[in-house]
């Protein structure tokens, strides 16, 4: 049981971890105006670790992007 647990812990760190890679690749993309690239990394960042951060950054990406309906669609989020 307790190997179980150290096993689902330390998936969890790594998904952590993994997602706080895919953040700031993510804020890299966007803070060069590579909206759609960001837009995909932080999609990803959030299948690992589904943070609101990652959804609000979608849509501020999408906003930039000039897709203001996906944008909202996100912030409705």
């Amino acid at each position: 049981m307790i190997l179980f647990s150290l096993l689902i812990a330390s998936s969890a760190c790594a998904n952590k971890d993994k997602a706080m890679e895919l953040f700031k690749r993510g804020m890299a993309a966007f803070n060069l105006n590579e909206y759609h690239e960001a837009i995909r990394i932080f999609s990803d960042g959030y299948k690992e670790e589904p943070e609101a951060t990652f959804i609000d950054n979608i849509a501020q990406a999408h906003r930039l992007n000039n897709h203001p309906e996906k944008a909202l669609d996100f912030y409705k989020k």
